[in-house]
């Protein structure tokens, strides 16, 4: 996730508004730039205020812990991904 990915944070908030339960599966996410977090936040904010519950799954452990460290985890609930 980079500022290139900005149409997907767009795309994330129309979905999210037309959601209640928004579960977002990152399996397929590397890596998350330091600088979109703070757009991610703010999408998240959004997404808060209309009362949406949110659950972000399948993100590697340094991606958890960035989020954990940016207080997302006060925002949305965590399920990184175990390997088995």
């Amino acid at each position: 996730m980079t500022p290139a990915n900005d149409s997907a944070l767009q795309q994330f908030g129309s979905y999210a508004a037309t959601h209640n339960d928004v579960l977002v599966d990152l399996t397929q996410v590397t890596r998350v730039d330091y600088g979109s977090v703070s757009q991610f936040i703010s999408v998240l904010m959004q997404c808060l205020g209309s009362g949406k519950a949110i659950t972000l799954r399948g993100h590697n452990a340094l991606i958890h812990e960035l989020f954990r460290v940016m207080g997302i985890d006060q925002l949305a609930q965590l399920i990184p991904h175990h390997p088995d």
